[in-house]
């Protein structure tokens, strides 16, 4: 999105407008290549998305549309935020705040979390696939990323080059495109993007890489959030058997221990590409 424009054109791209005069926007979470803020309304608060530019999201292989029809999906099935109203010319999408709080970076550890991510899982996988979604292929998703990056930044791929290949060969291994072990993925599955409502619901966030994918995927990304090197709780997740063991069964696929390592060494390498691509662009 170009810098020169000004929050009072971001305002104005809400219906109905009724902002105060001296209305402030306040940050929420300044990502790589997205802007969230929450904006004080006499009717409720607001959150204020602004997206990456489309250039952004071309290299980051980010599809605009499609994260709005799945956010909608989910907001319809009740735990994700409505979109109330989106301009595709300025990249802005508006949302109601959600009173709520982070989901604790240990969750698996309470009975009542487990149940409630259970659950989470559960209406991820009941979502409708419409029959105009593509399915993904994420050895193509990591072949992409891979090349954008090569021709970007050479040496940042060179870095990444080994651990792509030898996840490439694994995905190879494996048919995931039964339709039985297909459902709408997040894609980015974890405490940075749950919300715990005040009824103990969960609310998902930041629906930008959702997509058609293999069910063990989402628990595959809990598993990497959960033992990420930045994770506080790394150390006791990796150690904790029960926590992949739980993530395994709620897919109830076959093969699913094997399936599950190598979705979870896909995710590290995505994400490290990920992160790559994003401070090179």
């Amino acid at each position: 999105m170009a810098s020169s424009v000004t929050f009072e054109e971001l305002l104005d791209t809400f219906p109905g407008g009724g902002f105060a005069a001296d209305v402030t926007p306040m940050p929420l979470t300044r990502g790589a290549v997205n802007r969230v803020y929450r904006v004080p309304h006499p009717a409720g608060d607001l959150v204020l998305r602004r997206h990456a530019s489309p250039a952004q999201r071309r290299v980051l292989g980010a599809d605009l549309d499609v994260e709005l029809q799945l956010q909608a999906q989910a907001a319809s099935a009740g735990f994700a935020p409505t979109v109330l109203h989106h301009d595709a010319d300025l990249g802005v999408t508006w949302m109601p705040f959600v009173d709520a709080r982070p989901l604790e970076a240990d969750w698996w550890r309470d009975a009542t979390r487990r149940e409630a991510m259970q659950k989470l899982l559960q209406r991820l996988r009941a979502l409708p696939i419409s029959a105009d979604l593509p399915p993904f292929d994420l050895a193509t998703r990591l072949a992409s990323l891979q090349n954008r990056l090569r021709a970007i930044d050479a040496r940042r791929a060179a870095l990444h080059a080994r651990a792509f290949e030898a996840v490439s060969l694994a995905l190879q291994a494996h048919d995931w495109a039964a339709s039985a072990s297909c459902c709408i993925v997040h894609g980015d599955l974890g405490p940075h993007n749950v919300l715990v409502r005040a009824d103990g619901e969960l609310v998902l966030l930041d629906w930008e890489y959702a997509h058609r994918g293999h069910v063990l995927e989402d628990p595959a990304g809990l598993w990497v959030a959960a033992t990420a090197p930045a994770s506080a709780v790394a150390k006791s997740a990796a150690a904790d058997p029960q926590l992949r063991d739980w993530l395994v069964r709620r897919a109830d696929v076959a093969s699913s221990h094997e399936r599950f390592a190598v979705l979870a060494e896909a995710r590290r390498v995505l994400d490290a590409q990920w992160e790559a691509l994003a401070v090179a662009v």
